[in-house]
């Protein structure tokens, strides 16, 4: 019998969805949002900063059929707490002393401890979350759970009633570093005494090892600030910095964000840990130096498997931002075997900010397709990590893009992409790299 669907909508139903990089479990912590809960606002309230709008809810996740979800979990960097004002005046960081429990019971939990003990509350919370849902679930609603291995995950693809599969990965190098690091926070790498630097390395090593037995498959190694580990680029996107941060905050991240810098001693490290236990080595937010330094590791390491991933960026020929990947970047990963989540944020995609973004993310993979191949491209949205388009604004509205996709044509009047094709780039590209590639040694 012959499905009442549109073409298209039969293919969406088909694919393997994936999302590459999203954020469930920031909002859920941090204002405690049940992410079962659908709220539904207009568009223009359901932005990242309003604490309602949960892009990535259950709820959202079965509308847009998505079956994989990388849930990346990000410990608040402390110096955003002093660089960020409210009313443009009063720093974030005043929070600390407001008398609400709910406010304390959350700078305790996951702004205060180390940043090791955050992501563990983080990570502990999205499995908290995944754990309510399916006890509440009703009849028609698809189980969550979470993969922690590449075996685990084929064996939840197989099932007959497929679960929504959550995979957890961490956002920032900062998160490895315990109550040492805590101790040196306000020192850079090179600050730090041969001593402080050995015993600094042993906590962040035993503890990516400890992430990486929980399953954690990816560490995106750079975030906002410079750590330990790596240079980040510029990270606020313009309308956001000046309405955010005062000036002089501003002249000290332009200050300590340098593009010549990459890798410190520990971030090889690291790296070279990560090529040993089968995780992958996230790129975004890195420098391009940072970015170069990852590839020469990697190449001289000998693997075989791919490692290097960029999960939420855009291309450098669109839009000339250091945060975007560079043609030659697009080739090397794709001949390497990893992917490249397009983010769903229009500052990154276009060299300005747009209200509508799924153009900007059909132009972006499409130049991704043609320089890298159709094997290396993904999608990696940043939901509730970043500000969506008003056109494709949280996972349920997926479906448009696969729309978009499949209703593009060359101008020989062909489609621009096969059913397979789409396939890859909504999901299957991902699928064959965690199995070539997760936790294999």
């Amino acid at each position: 019998m012959t499905s009442s669907l549109p073409e298209w909508q039969q293919l969406h139903q088909q694919a393997t969805i994936v999302d590459l990089h999203a954020h469930p479990v920031f909002k859920a912590l941090l204002f405690r949002r049940s992410l079962t809960r659908l709220v539904k606002l207009p568009d223009f309230l359901a932005g990242e900063l309003n604490p309602l709008s949960v892009q990535t809810s259950f709820p959202n996740l079965q509308a847009g059929n998505v079956d994989v979800l990388f849930s990346a979990v990000y410990p608040l960097e402390k110096r955003l707490f002093e660089d960020i004002r409210i009313l443009g005046f009063i720093p974030l960081n005043i929070i600390r002393r407001l008398p609400f429990t709910l406010v304390k019971q959350v700078w305790n939990e996951v702004i205060a401890p180390p940043y090791f003990t955050a992501t563990n509350t983080m990570l502990d919370s999205m499995e908290e979350q995944v754990r309510t849902y399916n006890d509440n679930r009703q009849s028609g609603e698809r189980e969550a759970r979470f993969a922690r291995s590449s075996e685990e995950l084929e064996r939840a693809l197989g099932e007959p009633h497929q679960p929504i599969i959550f995979v957890h990965c961490i956002e920032g190098g900062h998160s490895l570093e315990g109550p040492v690091g805590l101790r040196l926070i306000d020192r850079h790498w090179t600050e730090l005494t041969p001593a402080e630097q050995d015993e600094l390395t042993a906590e962040v090593l035993a503890n990516l090892d400890a992430l990486s037995e929980r399953g954690v498959a990816y560490v995106v190694l750079a975030h906002f600030y410079p750590n330990k580990l790596i240079m980040p680029v510029f990270p606020y996107p313009e309308h956001l910095a000046l309405s955010l941060i005062p000036r002089d905050k501003l002249e000290n991240v332009w200050h300590d964000v340098s593009l010549t810098l990459g890798l410190t001693e520990l971030g090889r490290r690291v790296v070279l840990r990560m090529i040993e236990l089968g995780m992958f080595v996230d790129l975004s937010h890195a420098t391009p130096t940072a970015r170069k330094q990852v590839y020469e590791i990697v190449e001289a390491s000998g693997t075989t498997r791919p490692v290097v991933i960029a999960t939420h960026v855009g291309a450098y020929a669109i839009n000339p931002s250091p945060y975007n990947l560079d043609d030659w970047e697009i080739k090397w990963i794709s001949q390497h075997g990893g992917v490249i989540g397009v983010i769903f944020m229009t500052y990154w995609l276009m060299p300005y900010d747009a209200k509508f973004g799924l153009n900007f993310i059909s132009r972006t993979i499409e130049h991704i397709v043609n320089v890298g191949g159709e094997d290396v491209i993904a999608i990696g949205t940043d939901f509730d990590g970043a500000d969506p388009p008003d056109d494709i604004v949280d996972e349920s509205r997926l479906p448009y893009l696969t729309e978009r996709l499949f209703s593009e044509y060359r101008a020989n009047g062909a489609r621009k992409y096969s059913d397979e094709q789409i396939k890859k780039i909504l999901g299957g590209n991902v699928l064959r790299l965690l199995r070539s590639g997760w936790g294999m040694a």
